[in-house]
Order: structure tokens, then sequence, then C-alpha cells
């Protein structure tokens, strides 16, 4: 079980952890959703978000947007202030 964490600035850290066990212990609860079984992403990163095609961009990279939390994810986001 491990994670590839990639940052705005292009950083590249590898841990030991699953997703679960990170976003339980070190991710802040504000802040950073799920949108699929392989990515969590920073709610003040994304720059774009196409539902009719499930998926967002962030960073210049387009991310799958999972069908089942698609509705999680399009509530998150519309309730986000511009």
């Amino acid at each position: 079980n491990y994670l590839d964490i990639f940052t705005i600035n292009e950083e590249h850290f590898l841990i030991r952890s699953t997703l679960t066990g990170f976003m339980d212990t070190t991710v802040p609860k504000q802040g950073f959703l799920q949108i699929h079984r392989q990515y969590v992403v920073n709610l003040s990163k994304i720059d774009q978000v196409n539902v009719a095609q499930n998926y967002l961009i962030v960073a210049g990279k387009q991310l799958p947007i999972s069908r089942t939390l698609k509705k999680k994810v399009v509530d998150l986001i519309q309730a986000k202030p511009k």
C-alpha cells in the first residue's frame, strides 16, 4: 500500500499508507475531497469541472470523477465560495 502524492509545485512524495488511512490521519477534514478511488484533490486548486464527462482539471491535469462520488463532488463544488 503506497501513495504517490503530487503537489501543485510538481513535488512528488511516495509514502507507505492506504488512501483511507492517509485521509483519516493526515489530510485536513476541510478543503480536500476524494473524487475517485485513486484521487484526492484540494478544492481550492480545482480549475475546471466537467460534470457531463466526469472529470475535473487541477493544475492542467485531467482527473476522473467516479460515478459513485459524482453527486458528493458536485454538491461540494457548487457550495464552494467563488
